[in-house]
């Protein structure tokens, strides 16, 4: 007998075993039944082609993220004031609004540092003061506020940040002590 003649019959031999016990056999697949998705990792067509299409839209949204978090808005020089020059104007995305929080300040003196942002309307390249715009105007004539940290529920419309909660266009609330989180959290922005 062949080393192939042995194989078969030891497979034959477990497949029987395993259906007598209740479970099920799925031979090979044909490699024409098959398509490559990346490298050398192989699905059956129509799975591979689902695969492909959403690694696409994966890789083009993560990217998408990136370009709107790392591009530099920006702003007067006199409104800067960071010990690392190319810190200074980063920003983030900011909840579900398509909003920025944008850093203005950041320093460090011993044990303190201080970091001032503002909120930016990337589609009207408007400014106000976080933590909840009252106005939107040229970034000058505003009043930076706090970068955080932010705590977003789940649905990025809603935030805590030191003592307040901010929902939706209605002013922001002072909860009456420092604000932890939420039960079922979103996104933190600004940490």
């Amino acid at each position: 007998m062949s080393l192939e003649e042995f194989k078969a019959k030891v497979l034959a031999r477990q497949i029987r075993n395993a259906l007598r016990k209740g479970r099920s056999y799925c031979s090979n697949v044909p490699a024409s039944d098959l398509a490559a998705v990346e490298g050398d990792h192989r699905m059956r067509k129509p799975a591979a082609a689902k695969c492909k299409e959403l690694l696409q839209a994966a890789r083009e949204a993560l990217e998408a993220d990136k370009k709107q978090g790392d591009a530099l808005v920006a702003l007067p020089s006199a409104l800067l004031d960071c010990e690392d020059e190319e810190v200074c104007g980063t920003s983030v995305p900011f909840g579900n609004r398509n909003w920025q929080l944008v850093l203005l300040t950041q320093r460090v003196d011993g044990d303190c540092a201080e970091r001032t942002c503002l909120l930016r309307d990337p589609q009207t390249d408007r400014f106000a003061t976080p933590p909840h715009p009252m106005q939107w105007s040229a970034a000058d004539k505003e009043t930076p506020g706090p970068c955080g940290p932010y705590h977003f529920d789940r649905t990025g419309s809603a935030y805590l940040v030191e003592h307040w909660l901010c929902v939706g266009d209605a002013p922001c609330q002072d909860v009456g002590g420092e604000t932890l989180g939420w039960r079922e959290q979103g996104p933190v922005v600004g940490e």
